[in-house]
């Protein structure tokens, strides 16, 4: 977790989690970074999520989806984002805060 911010969405790169959870599943998702276009496409369970970077919401299904900021890169090339807002579109996961341990746990 890169970071927790006062609202409580959790913060960091997208890119590992999403494959540390197709490595668990393979089959559950499909992903996509267009690091030119600064494009995540994520394919779970029917559904089509988009996240732009520089872009404030997720487009789920072609509808707008706030999130609590922009993604970004950083200077290493590492996408940022808001990780409890893209997770939970992964089928049959689930993402909460556990604030004993101080991370954020994704259930598949």
């Amino acid at each position: 977790v890169r970071a927790v911010n006062k609202n409580g969405s959790v913060w960091g790169n997208v890119l590992c989690i999403l494959e540390r959870m197709k490595a668990t599943d393979p089959a559950r998702l499909n992903f996509a970074w267009d690091e030119q276009e600064g494009r995540l496409t994520l394919r779970s369970g029917g559904h089509t999520v988009i996240a732009q970077v520089g872009v404030t919401h997720l487009l789920v299904d072609g509808k707008e989806n706030l999130m609590d900021g922009q993604p970004y890169v950083t200077p290493e090339g590492v996408l940022v984002m808001e990780v409890n807002a893209v997770a939970p579109y992964v089928s049959g996961a689930s993402a909460q805060f556990d604030d004993k341990i101080g991370a954020l746990r994704i259930v598949m």
